[in-house]
């Protein structure tokens, strides 16, 4: 079983404390990925959990800068059944005041991997659209990039 670990490090590289755990499950936890949210001065981590016979899902977890988990890790995708969604990405919009987080899905059987994504509050809130398409088309899309410019689009 894996999971999902942080380590802070300072501004000269040097480690500061020791390792600490950042998901919960009891099952593969991995393709971790932060972003931080310098409005609240805190990051997002969001990674992809086995969940057995029901797939793999996408899962998040807030934490302040001194690595103290705020809330409990929570689920981004919204989707039931037996699908993969993995190898999530996010970024935070300064503008919006949100992140976004977006992933590989394969819940549609006619153009499987697609990317879906989701928006969040800045205090890990599921907002919705609930997991809307990003990119569909033919063949296999997956693991997602994402970057956001003031005044410009997504890419």
């Amino acid at each position: 079983y894996y999971q999902v670990d942080g380590q802070r490090i300072g501004p000269s590289y040097v480690m500061s404390g020791g390792n600490f755990q950042i998901s919960t499950g009891a099952s593969m936890e991995q393709a971790a990925v932060v972003v931080h949210n310098p409005d609240d001065n805190e990051y997002l981590v969001v990674w992809h959990r086995d969940a057995g016979a029901q797939g793999e899902d996408i899962y998040a977890q807030r934490l302040s800068t001194t690595g103290i988990a705020q809330g409990a890790n929570f689920k981004v995708s919204t989707v039931t059944g037996d699908n993969d969604q993995m190898f999530p990405t996010a970024i935070y919009f300064n503008a919006l005041h949100r992140y976004g987080v977006i992933w590989a899905d394969n819940r549609d059987p006619v153009t499987q991997w697609d990317l879906r994504g989701q928006w969040l509050s800045n205090t890990g809130v599921v907002l919705g659209p609930f997991d809307m398409p990003t990119f569909r088309g033919a063949g296999v899309q997956s693991n997602p990039a994402i970057a956001y410019a003031p005044g410009y689009n997504l890419l």
